[in-house]
């Protein structure tokens, strides 16, 4: 298999899998969020991820689900910035078109907020 057609970043609340699914269904291809990918492995929405076991473990997981997606999936792929952060990613996502949705404080509060309720993706097929 090939790399994803795009890979799209940002900051919670930037609209990553409203933005990724657009683009595939322009795209003609399949989407796929590494995040939806997480919650389902480990059981946990990813609020609770970052609460416990906590931040370095949610990274090392989107370290891992950015890497299978990059070998595995042909769509469009929605994931966090975080991962992109991370030294040997960034090697991996060399020559990879990548959308980065940038947000404000402000706007994240909305999408975000401790008590909004957020949209949960459904897991990729």
């Amino acid at each position: 298999m090939s790399a994803p057609k795009v890979l799209v970043v940002g900051p919670n609340g930037a609209g990553k899998p409203t933005v990724g699914e657009l683009l595939a269904e322009r795209l003609e291809c399949v989407f796929w969020d590494a995040g939806a990918d997480i919650v389902a492995a480990q059981g946990q929405i990813i609020e609770d991820i970052l609460v416990i076991p906590g931040e370095a473990h949610l990274w090392a997981l989107e370290k891992a689900a950015v890497a299978t997606a990059l070998t595995e999936h042909e769509g469009t792929l929605a994931r966090g910035g975080s991962a992109v952060l991370d030294t040997d990613t960034g090697a991996l996502l060399a020559g990879q078109r990548i959308v980065h949705l940038p947000t404000d404080t402000e706007e994240e509060a909305k999408c975000t907020g401790l008590n909004a309720a957020r949209p949960r993706p459904a897991v990729h097929p």
